[in-house]
């Protein structure tokens, strides 16, 4: 099925696909669309104006999120909210009409050119560089970018569905809902030491109970230096699956990443027998992992997953859970995230029963964590096929070479 309308409208990084996509096709339209051509603007400068207007308040409310649960008292924090509240709303006064225009170029892109662009189909090309700006766009870390926001109101939605319905019926977007692909799991290397490193790491118990006593210390002392929820340690490893080229995903899609500027290698990984592995397919599955295995952060990554959730959660609704990953860790062997769960649910406020909220930070699409150690794996080569090189050309792609760069 790939992924669904509605999925890709759910969550921030689903819209920022459709939005990249929409941009994309007025890109290639020839001649370009230029002002004054139609009643619209071009999307792209509407685009642009409303993520300006938007952002202008992010830098003040990221301040007054970040300092909550500091040494000032309750009535300060209670006064620098009301501040920030009453500039918000001037400022999205002002930003809303921006709104209207931006939903007239993007109907003006449907009407006149989605069709014409692509009449076989969006390509893989066209999509997998959408979700890389879409990736790219993510920072839980802080609050999001300008334009998110007003992606979230219903006449910018409804001008999105049909670059949402034109991506959901493509075939380069079936693979999406893909489940873990044991037989093509890739282990991208950081260096040459990478493999060995990973298999001098200690016992993973002890790694696990190291990254709980650590996340328990940020919270006692309320340090949100750590935004991130996925099962990251530095010691076990983490896979992904590849594109019909047979790249590995992350060499485009590796969100808060340092970039493959010199090149990839690559190890396809060996995993033996039947690995006991979670499915994030949606967000009703990471709220049964929360559920199951709750680890309460509040005070530390709940903080800034509270901004980077953006302004409409309610503000008090109650506390901030993640998967407690060393109890997750007894029962499953890896947890995996789709694309489709990464667009649909990414960035945005989860629901807890009973708990709180969660948020999925941190992850990159069609992303494994391996929660034990993978088995030996022997001596990777380019002669069994296990070792792979990919250098980056000078138009941006990625090529297969023989050796590393």
């Amino acid at each position: 099925m790939g992924i669904t309308v509605d999925a890709l409208l759910a969550g921030p990084r689903g819209r920022r696909a459709c939005l990249a996509t929409a941009i994309a096709v007025e890109a290639s339209h020839t001649p370009p669309i230029e002002e004054g051509v139609c009643s619209a603007l071009p999307l792209e400068v509407a685009e642009r104006r409303a993520d300006q207007a938007y952002a202008t308040s992010s830098g003040t409310r990221y301040l007054i999120a970040f300092e909550e649960g500091t040494r000032r008292t309750r009535r300060e924090r209670k006064r620098a909210r009301r501040a920030v509240d009453a500039e918000e709303a001037e400022l999205r006064a002002r930003a809303s009409s921006t709104i209207a225009p931006l939903a007239e170029a993007l109907d003006a892109v449907a009407a006149d050119v989605l069709d014409h662009a692509s009449p076989g189909g969006l390509s893989e090309e066209t999509l997998n560089v959408a979700v890389m700006q879409s990736v790219d766009s993510s920072r839980m870390w802080q609050d999001p970018e300008g334009i998110d926001i007003p992606l979230t109101l219903p006449e910018l939605r409804r001008a999105l569905r049909p670059f949402a319905e034109a991506i959901a019926r493509s075939p380069a977007s079936a693979w999406w809902d893909r489940e873990l692909a044991l037989d093509d799991q890739w282990l991208a290397l950081r260096d040459e030491n990478h493999l060995e490193g990973l298999a001098a790491s200690g016992p993973p118990e002890q790694i696990w109970d190291g990254w709980r006593r650590g996340r328990l210390h940020n919270e006692e002392r309320g340090d949100r230096s750590l935004w991130w929820s996925m099962p990251a340690t530095g010691d076990l490893a983490r896979t992904h699956g590849t594109f019909s080229s047979g790249l590995p995903t992350v060499a485009v899609w590796e969100e808060d990443g340092e970039g493959w500027y010199e090149g990839l290698s690559a190890v396809r990984v060996v995993v033996p027998g039947a690995p006991r592995v979670f499915e994030v397919r949606c967000a009703s599955d990471w709220a049964l992992l929360c559920g199951k295995y709750p680890f309460v952060l509040t005070r530390s990554v709940g903080q800034r997953l509270r901004a980077g959730v953006g302004p409409d959660p309610v503000r008090g609704a109650g506390d901030w859970v993640i998967p407690e990953w060393s109890a997750v860790a007894r029962d499953y062997d890896a947890v995996h995230l789709s694309v489709s769960a990464y667009l649909s649910c990414t960035d945005a406020l989860i629901d807890i029963p009973g708990l709180g909220a969660s948020a999925i930070a941190g992850w990159d699409p069609d992303e494994t964590y391996w929660l034990g150690r993978l088995p030996n794996q022997g001596v990777p080569s380019s002669t069994n096929g296990r070792l792979k090189h990919w250098a980056l050309t000078d138009t941006g792609d990625f090529a297969e070479a023989s050796d590393p760069a």
